[in-house]
């Protein structure tokens, strides 16, 4: 029994090794008429270009409703993709083949995610307030988080679904929306800026939305706790920093560096400018530090420069004004022109090419669009100060013509677990133990040390319950799942060390 029960113990720790290495593929749209879309395939990370597949978009319209689209799309390790999410509907397109994808099948719709009417759409998420996240339970699932893209008098809605995609490309069965579109929140968020930075446990992730206060522009961050089976609201930042940005629903227009510990917003109408903000992000509180921020202006006008992404090392920002690319050192803040467009339409199809969108590819290298043309440009080794960075204007030629001005919004799915001191605790006194542990209803401590209270505290050290006048015997029935910290006090003052303790649904 031991035997088989480590063995399949191997067999999940292998699997989940496999499933959070989660690769992405962009799914983007639409192209001429007919209209098209087209999948970069990135599985191959080292090689350059990534292959790119075009596909008839008139052939799937009726599963993926509209063909304005920069969807969210996730493969496995073979390639495969598990999930789209066109800010609409659910869907796989499942191939084999990654070399070539010339086993394509079919694209299966999963279900409607988002709401219609005959009055127009809802329109929710096309403009990249969307994110696609694994469950990280069970593989076979999808968190999709998405808002809507106007704010109202009532505010603008949040909004939680879960997707069972169970094995879709093997065996065509209908994949279950186990939650759809569960209202989080209807506050006065601005109607940009949703991001996502992992979790210090390695399994949950961080939303923050912005709220500008509008008597003096001062901002206020609601910070939530994504988690497998929900979204948790983990309090209200207050701050006394005066924005000069106001987030619209043009773009994703917040972003996390790669490694977690910067948050930029970014904004095109900016008192008559291009704005960034760039702030110290503490990962363990799920703060932002106000005091520390970065902000730079620039006149470029322009009405849809949504660039602001990371270089993979976290060190150098890149940023689109519409008429430039330009690189901001964190440490300096030196600002670097990378490449300017020209003042010619004539490169364009249509209307304008500005720079616009930026996103990092899980090939380490960053792509950039612009509406209106058939290429991306590539910035090949972001991480190198100034023109060795490598930019190349419309070097990844697609099949056709982007209508979109923004790329899919991808957080960084592989950023790990991290240590989060506890200050002010003395980890030399005894220790303690309980019984079970994990647990879901009650616990017993062991102890022979006298103790009047219980103190319990979260992953980042903030004393959430003081249990006084226990037995040796503690329902713990009312804390979330997830893990702990418990310490035994007697008359204020700890008198153990602090004990990690899981609690389990």
């Amino acid at each position: 029994m031991k035997k088989t029960n480590l063995l399949l113990m191997l067999l999940f720790l292998c699997f989940s090794k496999s499933f959070f290495a989660q690769n992405q593929s962009w799914l983007l749209g639409c192209g001429t008429a007919p209209r098209e879309n087209i999948v970069i395939d990135f599985t191959k990370k080292a090689q350059f270009p990534p292959f790119i597949l075009k596909w008839d978009q008139n052939k799937y319209i009726k599963y993926l409703y509209t063909p304005r689209m920069t969807n969210n799309v996730l493969t496995d390790d073979k390639g495969n993709i598990k999930i789209a999410y066109s800010g609409y509907f659910i869907g796989a397109m499942p191939y084999t083949d990654t070399s070539s994808l010339k086993t394509v099948k079919s694209l299966l719709k999963y279900s409607s995610l988002e709401q219609h009417t005959d009055k127009g759409n809802i329109n929710i998420s096309t403009y990249g307030n969307k994110i696609v996240l694994p469950n990280a339970t069970n593989p076979n699932q999808y968190i999709v988080i998405s808002s809507d893209t106007a704010v109202t008098e009532k505010g603008k809605t949040l909004y939680y679904s879960l997707v069972d995609v169970t094995d879709p490309y093997q065996n065509n069965t209908q994949s279950q929306i186990l939650v759809k579109r569960k209202k989080i929140a209807n506050e006065n968020f601005e109607t940009g800026g949703l991001a996502v930075c992992k979790h210090p446990n390695g399994k949950d992730w961080w939303l923050l939305l912005t709220e500008r206060n509008q008597a003096d522009s001062t901002l206020i961050f609601h910070r939530y706790i994504v988690k497998d089976n929900d979204i948790i609201k983990d309090g209200i930042q207050k701050t006394n920093y005066q924005s000069l940005l106001k987030l619209h629903y043009f773009g994703t227009q917040a972003t996390y560096s790669p490694d977690g510990k910067y948050f930029v917003r970014f904004d095109v109408t900016a008192v008559d400018s291009n704005a960034f903000e760039v702030f110290d992000f503490d990962r363990c509180k799920g703060e932002i530090d106000t005091k520390s921020v970065r902000r730079f202006l620039s006149d470029d006008l322009s009405d849809s420069s949504l660039g602001a992404k990371f270089s993979p090392d976290s060190k150098l920002l890149y940023m689109t004004t519409g008429k430039r690319l330009l690189q901001y050192e964190l440490a300096t803040g030196e600002v670097i022109t990378i490449a300017t467009k020209p003042d010619s339409v004539l490169s364009c199809f249509s209307g304008n090419c500005e720079f616009q969108g930026l996103e990092l590819g899980p090939d380490g290298r960053i792509y950039m669009i612009s509406r209106n043309k058939n290429t991306l440009s590539v910035i090949f080794e972001p991480n190198k100060k100034g023109l060795a960075c490598n930019f190349a204007k419309d070097t990844l030629k697609l099949p056709s013509v982007m209508c979109s001005n923004i790329l899919p919004n991808h957080p960084n799915y592989k950023l790990g677990k991290m240590e989060c001191a506890i200050a002010t605790k003395d980890f030399t006194l005894p220790s303690f133990s309980f019984y079970p542990n994990p647990a879901n209803d009650q616990i017993g401590i062991k102890t022979s040390i006298e103790y009047d209270a219980i103190n319990v505290y979260s992953i980042d050290g903030k004393l959430i319950q003081h249990f006084e006048n226990q037995d040796n015997m503690l329902n713990i029935s009312s804390l979330a799942s997830g893990l702990y910290f418990f310490e035994l006090s007697q008359g204020g003052k700890a008198v153990t060390k602090m004990e990690k303790f899981v609690k389990i649904e």
